[in-house]
This record gives C-alpha cells, sequence and structure tokens, in this order.
C-alpha cells in the first residue's frame, strides 16, 4: 500500500518574497527546455517498489535522455547524476525480483549499421542510472522488449533485432546475461506481455492479413491459436492489467490493403480474446498499468495526423488525455500574439492552433485553413495577420482576440512573413524580386522595389526589421558569396560579405533579437536529397557584419526551424524543423528550446546530514526548471511508513544541534510533514512558477529515528535554482 504524501508547495509559494536571487549577468545561450520529445523513442515501466510510473526517453538524434515520473497528475522530470548515452530504440523493463529498472541495448544511427547498435546494460533505483558490467550479455541489438519471466523470477529479453534477424532471448538476474532455449519466437515481430498468473511471455504479431501468437512457458516457445483475435493489426502494444488479470491490446495499424486503424481495446484471458471497447487510434506507442491507481498509461507513437504528444489514460470505463506538446507539426513561422500574451503557430498538417506558454505547448484546433500560414502581430490595429494560401491563391486573414475574418485576396504576390515596421506603422514583407509589401488592414499594396540581384525570384526576400538601426533586412546567396540587403526607408544598400558569412543554404531561420540586438540567422540546409548538409550554426548581424556565435550547447541541426521573439519572457523561442538523418528522409524536431542569458537549474549539497538506523536519509529533488508544472523532491532511507518533515527556507543556515546534526535552513518558511511509503521514500510535490527563473531556496528533511539521540536523523542540505 502507498503511503507516500504527495503535497504540493502552495505553503512555500504563497510567501512573500523578500529575497529573490537575480540571474547572474551571463552572455546569451541556448538553453533546452524540460518538455518532452514526441519524436524521440519513448518507454514505459511501472515501478513497483516506488509505486509510480516511469518514462525514459532518448533520441540518437537529438542527443536526448531523460527520466520521468508520473506524479498524480503530471509527468516530473527527474535529476540523475549520471544518465546512459543517448541512443534510440532500446529494451526497457522493471525487474521484480530486485526491485530495480533495466535498460539494454538501442541504437545511435537511423540505420542498423552494426556499429550503431549497442549491448550495455543499465539500472536506475529511483536516485541514479549505474552501468552494469555483466561478462557476457546478448548481441548488440535494438527494438528488444524486456520483462519478467515469472518461471525463472528474472527479466528476459527477447524480440531485438539488428535488422536481418531476431535474436534468443535471455534472461537476468542482475549480475550476467544467460541465453535462454528458443524456437518459433524469430517469427515474431510484433508486441509482448508478461502474465504472472499463468506465468507466461504472450507474443502477438500479424502475418499478413491474419494473426499471429506465441506463448514462452519458461521452457520453450509454443504457438497458440485461440478461438477469437482481435482484428489484425501492427504497431500495436500489450500489457498485464491486474484488476483485469488478463492482457489488454491496445491500438495499432490496419493490416492488409486499405484495413482501417483500429481504435478499440482487447483482452486476452490465456483462452480468448475479448473486445473491451473503442479506445483512441494510436500505433508504434508503448502501454503499462499502473497497478496502485488502476490507470492504463499509452505514450508516444502515431495518432491519425502526427506524432503523439500526449498521456493517454484508461480508467477502466473511459479515456482520458494529459499534456500536449509539439508532434510531427508542419510549422512554417510563429509570432507573438498580443491578445494571448503567448508564442503562437498555425500548423499546415496537422491543422492546430498551438501555444506555448513558457514552459509547455497547448493544442487546439486550428481556426484557419492555409498551405505554409505566415503571421505577425500588428500593434497599431491590434490584430494578429496571417499569409498564407488556398485554392483561390494567395491571402490574408486577420484575429482580432476573439474572431478570424474571411480569407482575403489581397493583392501580395507571395506568400512572405510579415513584420512590423514602426516608422510606416503597419506590417510590411518582401516578395524579393517583386518589391516591399504594405498592409493596411484591407488590401497589400507596393511602396518600394525589390533590392535587385541576387534577389531574382518572387519568393526568396523574406525580411526582419532591425529596430537597432531602423532598416529592413534580407539576405541572399550568389556565386559571389553572402549578400545583405538593408532598406533605411528610402533606398537599398546591397553588400556582398567581405569577411566570415553563412554558407549558402535555404529553409533557415531568420528573426531580430530585441535583448542583444542583433538579427539572427540559424540553421538550415544546403542542396537536396543525398548532397544535403543541414546546419545548427547562429550568426548575428550587427547593423555592418556578420560573425558566427559558437555556443557550448545549440539544437541540433534543422531546417525549416522556427526561431521568435516571446515577449512576454523576453527571450528566444527556438522550436519545430526537420532533421535529416539519411541520404534519403529525416525526422521531426520535437524539441523546444531558448536564447536568452539566463541559467541553468542548479542542485547543489551545502551540507551534510546525521546518519540513523538506515544510515544517512538522503535528500532527492527532481529537476527545478522553472515553469514546471510537476517537481518533486523526495527523502530515502527512512523507515517504512513512518512521518517524514520537508523544510524549505530562503537563507541557509549552519545551526549546529546536537549529536553531530546540522540545521542548514536559516529558517523555516514551509513546513510539510508526510508518511513515508512501504520502500521508506517521503515525497513532496508541486510546480514552480515561471517567474521562480534564477530564485535560489534550500531544503532539509527529517525522520522520525529513536537510534538516534534526537530521536530524528537529518537528511543534508541542498541548495535549489530555479532554471533550464
Amino acid at each position: 500500500m502507498n503511503r507516500a504524501g504527495t503535497v504540493a508547495f502552495a505553503p512555500l509559494f504563497v510567501v512573500a518574497w523578500t529575497v529573490v536571487a537575480a540571474p547572474q549577468a551571463q552572455t546569451s545561450a541556448f538553453h533546452r527546455f524540460a518538455t518532452a520529445e514526441a519524436g524521440a523513442t519513448q518507454k514505459l515501466t511501472f515501478d513497483g517498489r516506488r509505486e509510480r510510473m516511469v518514462k525514459v526517453e532518448s533520441s540518437a538524434f537529438t542527443a536526448t535522455f531523460a527520466t520521468w515520473e508520473w506524479l498524480g497528475d503530471g509527468w516530473s522530470l527527474r535529476r540523475t547524476p549520471t544518465q546512459p548515452p543517448p541512443r534510440s530504440d532500446f529494451a526497457l523493463g522493471y525487474d521484480e525480483a530486485r526491485r530495480r529498472i533495466v535498460l539494454f541495448g538501442g541504437r545511435t544511427e537511423y540505420n542498423l549499421n552494426p556499429t550503431a547498435l549497442l549491448d550495455d546494460t543499465w539500472e536506475y533505483d529511483g536516485v541514479d542510472w549505474v552501468q552494469l558490467q555483466p561478462v557476457q550479455r546478448p548481441t548488440r541489438q535494438a527494438y528488444g522488449w524486456l520483462g519478467h519471466d515469472w518461471v525463472h523470477n528474472k527479466l528476459f529479453l527477447c524480440g531485438g533485432t539488428n535488422g536481418a534477424a531476431n535474436y534468443a532471448a535471455w534472461h537476468f538476474d542482475g549480475a550476467t546475461w544467460t541465453q535462454a532455449p528458443v524456437s518459433y519466437v524469430s517469427n515474431v515481430t510484433g508486441t509482448f506481455a508478461s502474465d504472472p498468473v499463468r506465468q507466461r511471455i504472450v507474443g502477438y504479431a500479424p502475418v499478413g492479413s491474419g494473426n499471429l501468437m506465441c506463448e514462452w512457458d519458461g521452457t520453450a516457445w509454443a504457438w497458440v491459436n485461440p478461438p477469437t483475435w482481435p482484428t489484425p493489426r501492427y504497431s500495436s502494444a500489450m500489457t498485464w492489467v491486474p484488476s483485469l488479470q488478463r492482457i489488454v491490446l491496445h491500438g495499432g495499424t490496419g493490416a492488409g490493403t486499405s484495413a482501417p486503424a483500429p481504435g478499440d481495446l482487447w483482452a486476452y484471458d490465456g483462452v480468448a480474446w475479448s473486445l473491451l471497447g473503442p479506445a483512441p487510434v494510436r500505433n508504434s506507442h508503448v502501454v503499462c498499468h499502473d497497478p496502485v491507481r488502476d490507470v492504463l498509461f499509452a505514450v508516444a507513437g502515431r495518432v491519425p495526423q502526427g506524432l503523439g504528444v500526449d498521456t493517454a489514460q484508461w480508467d477502466g470505463s473511459a479515456w482520458t488525455s494529459h499534456g500536449n506538446g509539439i508532434g510531427w507539426e508542419d510549422l512554417r513561422g510563429a509570432w507573438f500574439d498580443g491578445h494571448r500574451q503567448r508564442v503562437v503557430a498555425l500548423s499546415m498538417y496537422p491543422l492546430n492552433w498551438l501555444e506555448w506558454d513558457g514552459s509547455a505547448w497547448l493544442r487546439h484546433p486550428s481556426p484557419v485553413a492555409l498551405v505554409y500560414p505566415r503571421g505577425a502581430f500588428d500593434p497599431m490595429r491590434n490584430r494578429s495577420v496571417v499569409v498564407g494560401s488556398d485554392t483561390s491563391g494567395v491571402v490574408t486573414q486577420e484575429w482580432d482576440g476573439t474572431t478570424w475574418t474571411l480569407p482575403v485576396v489581397a493583392g501580395q504576390p507571395c506568400v512572405a512573413r510579415p513584420t512590423f515596421h514602426p516608422g510606416r506603422g503597419k506590417l510590411v514583407a518582401s516578395c524579393g524580386l517583386a518589391g516591399l509589401y504594405e498592409w493596411n488592414g484591407v488590401a497589400w499594396t507596393q511602396f518600394a522595389p525589390g533590392p535587385g540581384a541576387p534577389w531574382s525570384s518572387v519568393a526568396d526576400g523574406e525580411c526582419v526589421f532591425d529596430a537597432a538601426h531602423n532598416e529592413l533586412v534580407q539576405v541572399a546567396w550568389s556565386t559571389g558569396g553572402f549578400v545583405t540587403a538593408r532598406w533605411n526607408g528610402t533606398t537599398w544598400n546591397v553588400a556582398t560579405a567581405t569577411g566570415a558569412a553563412p554558407v549558402s543554404r535555404v529553409e533557415h531561420s531568420f528573426v531580430y533579437d530585441p535583448p542583444s540586438q542583433r538579427v539572427l540567422l540559424f540553421g538550415g540546409k544546403s542542396g537536396t536529397g543525398t548532397t544535403a548538409v543541414v546546419f545548427d550554426d547562429l550568426w548575428e548581424w550587427d547593423g555592418a557584419a556578420w560573425s558566427q556565435r559558437v555556443l557550448s550547447a545549440a539544437p541540433g541541426p534543422r531546417s525549416r526551424g522556427v526561431f521568435v521573439f516571446d515577449e512576454a519572457r523576453q527571450q528566444m523561442v527556438v522550436f519545430a524543423g526537420d532533421r535529416q538523418v539519411t541520404s534519403f528522409g529525416s525526422v521531426p524536431c520535437t524539441d523546444t528550446w531558448a536564447y536568452d542569458s539566463r541559467p541553468a537549474h542548479v542542485v547543489q549539497t551545502v551540507g551534510a546530514g546525521c546518519s540513523g538506523t538506515n544510515g544517512a536519509l538522503q535528500l532527492v529533488p527532481g529537476v527545478p526548471h522553472a515553469g514546471a508544472a510537476q517537481f518533486a523532491v523526495e527523502a530515502h532511507g527512512a523507515f517504512a511508513n513512518t512521518p517524514c518533515l520537508f523544510g524549505f527556507s530562503f537563507n541557509a543556515g549552519a545551526v549546529p544541534i546536537g549529536a553531530g546534526c546540522t540545521q542548514w535552513l536559516a529558517s523555516q518558511d514551509a513546513l510539510m510533514f508526510v508518511v513515508a511509503d512501504d520502500a521508506g521514500i517521503a515525497t513532496v510535490t508541486g510546480a514552480i512558477p515561471l517567474a521562480w527563473h534564477g530564485t535560489a531556496w534550500f531544503a532539509q528533511a527529517a525522520v522520525l529515528d529513536a537510534t538516534n539521540p534526537l530521536g530524528v536523523s537529518l537528511s543534508d542540505g541542498v541548495r535549489l535554482v530555479a532554471g533550464y
């Protein structure tokens, strides 16, 4: 039974701030937000010792590795001193015997090249990831499945591949891997689940337009042929549900020509399959059941229009969805909307209206059905203006904070991104060879010619307004080099760069950054197909010359990425785009970054605790990300079901209180009592406001312990700073 308290930080958050740590002066840099990445491999497992769902998210293509835990009503990003190297398509499972989460294998490239496949073993105990060094281990592989073999009481690995065949099954006892007898399973390339009641591992896969199932009984695999089946499907997901005493199968894609995607949920009792009811359409995803809350989780994969970016949950009767983000959105531009006070973007496919609240993406049905929509906010007319195209040609629509206008064919010869020109008091746009246009709320009219060569087409004239120099700036490449054109309100100044300059590219991001008073150019690609090179370089224009910013961290190489200034939070936001992973294909960039001078988060031990019967009480904070919807602080090492006190302060202390114990808090600005769970872990959770960015506070925990002369043992003291 779980007795861990989940207590919001409300007492701490409502305290009137008298000391707020100002962010240290720093040079602008890229910082990644703690947002889930839909394009990464995401695997779920339930941690029975700590009674919570754990999600591991990793991508070899974006160098991502993140550990998330579901705490009540949202995902909390965990902080671990060590983590496995980034990878895709790894195996993840919970070792019921040793009560640890284990990760194995995966790949570091898009293709299944032998040198890109991994055979390393890692385990997570709720505090840190540790690499194990078994002498014998399975062959390098990706796409494997890890689950518990109840006959042998060991983890069981099967279903992995190097692109040529499925591998043998393996057992893991925490020290070494041993190969298990195997037959038939090489033909099953579907999904697996472990049945603890019948002590079987069940494999399901479609074959052509039919079904195929096999079971492992601890000795061998055998084919099974139940009298009833789900409709055949590929890329489905299975897991065990204790409350039903059955394995459930969810989602997938229809098997056979033009077969519809199945939107249903099935259950298998060891004899036959039965339909439980309708379910969200999703494929290539993962499912896992939380037995404490009796909820089925489904994450990642693909939904009818793009990538699954939410966490779907089934409570036995109804499905709900939690959290939205960027999936495989076809975004060509974004802007800061004065009505919403948020960065917003329109997606062409799927048709969505996205808005950024500073820490997460929210998705709404799009009110605009345009091809390649680009927009800007007109502060003079208090309107957002969007330019795109439909079957009638280039059109313009407006949003007044309440309603959208009907499409207007507005005389603009290209789908160019608007930008506000304070001197003219209007939105303007460049159509390259066709010249500069301005919008009066009714139509676009030309007010100046284009800059001339090398702007030789209508569609290559994107410009931004450089407020520091009161000029419109646009760029192009020619055989002579990199060309910058500036329009000062009267004439064009066109010059080829004589020093450093970006190399030729298309589909780059181009924007003005008010805090640095620079025009920024980021990413893009050169060439197409096998000759395509995708960039992640950042360049600045200071009004006279271009220079490259060399940064320690940056978003991965991408084309068609979005770079936009968030006026409410005074930072640039970088998101979306495509990343070339092979000579013929690309993957979507679903990560979100900021470009500003604010600091990263800090978790720092300021002093040691005093031990009790179970040794030192260890304070384990999550990631104190400013804007985090869920932030957790845990105390590990308490007695099971024992009261635990968490203290928080805005100032550090160092007060000896006897028996070798020190209070590391100058005051108790907030105190919270919870009860440790059966594993001796106590947890408090809450949100961190965006306004806390750069703010420091201190934490310490105490637990009842009769062996300590004080009657309690104390954890170490920890300093926390909210940041990226």
